[in-house]
């Protein structure tokens, strides 16, 4: 499968069995790194460095092969010691091992794609791109992270940089580790604060820019997938590698064909889906998710992930995924988070607020209203609450819909605000959080994942990019659209929103996924039984026997405890219950 797992500073004599099955990869008398090249991670030897790559690198110049993607980091260390991660896009972790100076620099993309995880001891360190591996090496007696356990159950995403165990951490998005024998740097270098807007013709410039950003996650020209949902990003990319040369791609969507006749209005997006693949030629995939269970795909989990993870549609991936992995599908795009990367824009609507531009803001106000098909009276309610939350006016304090106990109960920051910058948007751990779930479930099925809206360059513009075009005529991510106007269709580019899948899931839920959750509850681990409220836990369960009275709260609350309980359940931490 292709993992890593090394140590700077550690005698290898102490170490647990479990590393004899990793083939020794180098070894000296500070550095040891053990592991198996192949999916996704490739590593290069040469007199003075040792170079491992877990993800892939955009070579300007020359093949984008792995060995040409491990010549070029060489090089850029080679010229710049100190700051050559300032000219590498791409998706990744890299870690150079330098045999003269004696030390290893661990340096993680913009976004947080491949996950590394860490063990950081006054006399060692040690460091693996698979969570199991450094459970498994018994280096350190493990402990439930309660903080974690309760903003999981919570809802809330939390610190990044920890994990279920306390003992074990994880870098963050753009951090750079540098270990030696004396000492531990870490440095934090967002590289998305510089944007290059340029002037005059913004939607030629952002095709350019969202054109390129494709090309340089394009390393192969065959077997390439796209999970095509029918909204505005992922239309996007099929137009783009449409755009770029790229006619043999199949496309692939799931879709709730079997829902009544009102909710399958509401989550159906197959017209638009058939729409883009026909334009374009690509032979299109269509899964039904008739009859399958929610809950039984949970039960899974552990084949994909060493932790609890929220992943309520896993049971739609798996059946993507699957169907993929039968096509032979090596490389899968999508459109995840384009919300994000080309911003809504309705920060634009405070902007204009504090520029006292009082016409266009309510032009923009009645615009969004009627682009949306939303009250006027309700699109005014929602911006005045995002303003009280942006300037702070008004503490807002926000309802506990998980099943923690109301005192212990992790709030997340309730002043976030659809009003907040672009850059704002960009930095919430979130995104990061999304695309790493995303690449660990199809790593699975050995397929490579592609987002170009994670691509930095493109971050970039769009984050310096004027907010008029994000923002205008009502119409969010305008930009966007325009160039899907342009492009491929105004039907597309004109759609005001996009499918709502919670109904789907409700749909789904049935007697089965009622008795695993039943299960649970009568297996409920002294952990979790005692941060939660029972009878709260109950009520809910008891409510998916009623389906107009389930809402998309109690489906995720149930889901987090679900995966949390059956994870507690099958770990070996002791008396756990007792602690804290």
């Amino acid at each position: 499968m292709g993992h890593f797992f090394g140590f700077f500073h550690k005698d290898l004599n102490s170490q647990s069995p479990h590393l004899q099955d990793f083939p020794l990869l180098f070894k000296d008398e500070y550095f040891l790194l053990f592991g198996e090249c192949g999916f996704d991670v490739v590593i290069k030897e040469t007199k003075h460095l040792v170079i491992l790559l877990h993800g892939f690198v955009y070579v300007p110049i020359g093949a984008k092969s792995e060995i040409a993607m491990l010549s070029y980091l060489e090089q850029l260390y080679t010229e710049n010691r100190e700051n050559f991660h300032e000219q590498i896009i791409g998706n990744y972790t890299i870690c150079i091992y330098d045999k003269r100076h004696k030390n290893l620099r661990i340096i993680k993309d913009h976004m947080g794609t491949r996950p590394i995880y860490f063990v950081d001891k006054k006399n060692f360190f040690a460091f693996s791109s698979d969570l199991n591996c450094l459970v498994d090496a018994n280096l350190v007696e493990l402990k439930l992270n309660y903080k974690k356990l309760i903003d999981f159950l919570s809802l809330e995403i939390g610190q990044i940089n920890t994990t279920f165990f306390d003992q074990i951490k994880k870098l963050r998005p753009s951090e750079i580790l540098t270990i030696d024998k004396q000492s531990r740097l870490y440095e934090y270098d967002y590289k998305g604060k510089l944007g290059d807007e340029s002037a005059g013709r913004p939607i030629q410039d952002f095709k350019d820019h969202f054109e390129n950003a494709v090309k340089r996650s394009l390393h192969r020209k065959n077997n390439l997938g796209l999970l095509l949902s029918g909204g505005l990003d992922s239309s996007a990319v099929a137009t783009g590698l449409y755009n770029l040369g790229i006619k043999d791609v199949q496309t692939f969507s799931a879709n709730y064909l079997h829902l009544p006749e009102g909710l399958k209005n509401k989550t159906d997006e197959t017209k638009y889906q058939m729409m883009v693949s026909e334009k374009f030629g690509y032979k299109h995939t269509c899964i039904s998710v008739e009859n399958i269970s929610p809950f039984e795909s949970l039960k899974l989990q552990s084949k994909y992930f060493a932790e609890p993870t929220f992943f309520p549609n896993l049971y739609i991936f798996d059946q993507l995924a699957k169907t993929a992995s039968r096509e032979n599908i090596s490389i899968m795009y999508d459109g995840q988070d384009g919300d994000t990367t080309i911003s809504h824009g309705l920060e634009r609507i405070f902007e204009l607020y504090q520029r006292k531009n009082i016409f266009l803001l309510i032009y923009e106000v009645i615009a969004y209203s009627f682009f949306n098909k939303v009250k006027v009276f309700n699109v005014i309610q929602f911006f005045l609450t995002q303003f009280l939350k942006k300037t702070g006016a008004k503490r807002f304090q926000s309802e506990n819909k998980s099943l923690i106990r109301n005192r212990i109960y992790s709030q997340g920051d309730n002043r976030i605000s659809a009003f907040d910058t672009h850059l704002e948007k960009i930095l919430n751990p979130l995104r990061s959080v999304a695309l790493e779930i995303n690449y660990q479930f199809f790593r699975y099925y050995n397929i490579h994942t592609r987002s170009p809206f994670y691509d930095l360059l493109l971050t970039k513009y769009c984050c310096a990019l004027s907010s008029k075009w994000k923002l205008r005529h009502g119409r969010g991510r305008f930009i966007l659209r325009e160039y899907l106007r342009e492009n491929l269709s105004k039907f597309i580019a004109d759609r005001p929103g996009k499918a709502n899948l919670s109904h789907g899931i409700i749909f789904n839920i049935g007697t089965k996924d009622i008795d695993l959750i039943k299960t649970e509850v009568d297996q409920i681990h002294p952990a979790i039984e005692k941060i939660i409220d029972m009878n709260k836990l109950r009520a809910y369960v008891s409510c998916l026997n009623e389906k107009n009275n389930v809402t998309d709260s109690m489906v995720s609350a149930l889901v987090a405890f679900y995966v949390a309980n059956r994870w507690l359940n099958a770990q070996a931490f002791g008396q756990i219950g007792k602690q804290g």
